[in-house]
């Protein structure tokens, strides 16, 4: 449309990219800012049922140079006024079977204050109120780690948002879901 474009694409890490800024009428002129951010993975991802009763699903991930969002407080699930910025990843994934699981997130270095997000059927960062399912500080032990223990529903589409507590906390971790 008039006014901006937008590109949106994978890249690979290491290669050098040029952009290319300019109008679509020759002889004009304008400002502009050029601004690259890394996109949160937000594939969509289905736990495959086994023979047994156990469904897991496991993601990787680091919230380095990631965008940055308001996260919710975990005292009134109103926006926070301490991780009013904060990195962070979106994970989206369903469910074949319905029954409790346990979202566990794991950080490295395990000190990482971390917190975790549920929502459903989206996640919007610039509304981070909307479709608000549930949100944990710290798993039981304390500082290093996030865990939400809910029933989830076969078929229904559920977005995990990985951050810290803090603004400027970025840290490696694995998400995993599991039967409880």
């Amino acid at each position: 449309g008039i006014g901006g474009s937008l590109i949106q694409r994978s890249l690979d890490a290491g290669t050098t990219y040029v952009a290319v800024v300019t109008s679509f009428t020759h002889g004009i002129t304008f400002a502009y800012t050029l601004t690259i951010t890394r996109v949160p993975d937000t594939t969509t991802t289905t736990v495959a049922p086994t023979t047994t009763t156990t469904q897991s699903l496991s993601f990787s991930g680091d919230t380095t140079g990631t965008a940055t969002y308001n996260r919710l407080s975990p005292l009134n699930n109103l926006p926070s006024t301490t991780g009013t910025a904060v990195n962070y990843e979106a994970h989206t994934f369903t469910v074949p079977a319905s029954g409790t699981y346990n979202i566990r997130l794991a950080p490295s270095p395990s000190n990482v204050d971390t917190f975790l997000s549920l929502y459903s059927p989206s996640f919007d960062p610039a509304n981070p109120l909307t479709n608000h399912v549930q949100n944990n500080d710290d798993a039981p032990g304390g500082i290093g780690g996030s865990l939400i223990q809910r029933s989830l529903d076969a078929g229904t589409t559920y977005v995990a948002v990985v951050t810290s507590f803090n603004n400027g906390v970025t840290f490696a971790y694995t998400l995993t879901i599991a039967n409880a």
